[in-house]
């Protein structure tokens, strides 16, 4: 895999690459079985390079300190700050209740707060954008995965958006930025490599 997206690299350093679905594998062994599955797909393909044409692929997680990120909330948020300061010092024993209760305020504060971030970040980030896909988070404490398909005129205004976000909020999150990429998430040809 590695060689394989070192080779894509190169290649997109000259041309517009469109990413084929994985495991693609022609049963040709020869040009004129390949040349035949590019014709037929002739229409399609010469479509999607052109939409594609001087554009990447970004890609970007954004990753909650666990830590931080609930200090805020206890800052921010008077009601669940209250709460705690009062059972603070009382057995836990006696406490069981409520310190559930503040639990599922603080989750749920967690939940907004993540959301705002989402938000705030996106909000900064698609206006550079041509196209924006936002894939499945994993874990509660990631609060974006993204992919952006920008023009690569634009890509220093984006690092240096990205890298304002990271300044502005880099003491409660982690910005996992990686470029450039084929643009995996915004192309998507299946070949029938069969029959041809």
């Amino acid at each position: 895999m590695i060689t394989h997206e070192k080779v894509l690299e190169e290649v997109m350093k000259q041309f517009t690459v469109l990413p084929v679905r994985f495991s693609t594998i022609s049963e040709h062994d020869d040009e004129a079985g390949i040349l035949r599955i590019l014709e037929k797909d002739y229409q399609k393909f010469d479509e999607m390079l052109d939409k594609m044409e001087g554009k990447k692929e970004l890609g970007l997680k954004v990753l909650a300190h666990e830590a931080p990120v609930y200090e805020s909330i206890i800052e921010k948020y008077d009601n669940i700050r209250s709460l705690r300061d009062k059972l603070i010092n009382l057995p836990v024993d006696k406490t069981h209740y409520q310190r559930m209760k503040i639990g599922e305020m603080v989750a749920e504060a967690l939940k907004k707060e993540t959301e705002n971030y989402k938000n705030l970040i996106l909000d900064t980030l698609t206006p550079i954008a041509d196209d924006v896909k936002i894939n499945d988070n994993y874990g509660e404490m990631m609060i974006l995965n993204s992919a952006f398909l920008i023009k690569n005129t634009a890509e220093p205004a984006f690092d240096e958006a990205v890298n304002i976000l990271d300044a502005k909020l880099g003491n409660l999150m982690t910005f996992k930025y990686v470029g450039t990429l084929p643009p995996y998430n915004f192309v998507n040809l299946v070949i029938n490599t069969k029959g041809i």
